[in-house]
């Protein structure tokens, strides 16, 4: 049950970048604790600042990830709790024109799921952005 949930999660993460949605990132991070292109935010405010800028004349593009890791711990804050890890890769491509890669990168996330999932910290780190 957890991987679904990570998993839709991502989908609705990726769908608001790719629709440069600031909107729909803030409603997903807003609480969390967000690193984004080495800079530290957290709080609604903060978050919304960071995407954006991110996306203020952004070209159309696609997230597609890969390489999904979902770790699951229990925890001993409240029975039943679970601590989950997660880490991923993405691809940015490009569509103005032809499709083209346009960027690689990670992300890594910790949710700690009790009677619903929450978000603790996100991550995106870039490995690759075509000039």
């Amino acid at each position: 049950m957890a991987r679904h949930l990570v998993e839709n999660f991502l989908a609705e993460y990726t769908v608001a970048c790719d629709d440069l949605n600031t909107d729909g990132v803030v409603k997903l991070l807003g609480a969390a604790r967000v690193r984004f292109a080495d800079r530290e935010v957290s709080g609604q405010g903060e978050v919304r600042d960071v995407y954006a800028a991110a996306f203020s004349g952004a070209p159309m593009a696609r997230h597609l990830i890969s390489n999904l890791h979902v770790r699951v711990q229990n925890t001993s804050v409240v029975d039943g709790d679970s601590l989950i890890k997660v880490s991923c890769r993405y691809a940015r491509w490009g569509l103005d024109g032809e499709p083209a890669l346009a960027g690689l990168g990670n992300y890594e996330a910790c949710f700690l799921l009790t009677n619903a999932l929450q978000l603790l910290h996100f991550g995106v780190q870039r490995t690759w952005t075509r000039e």
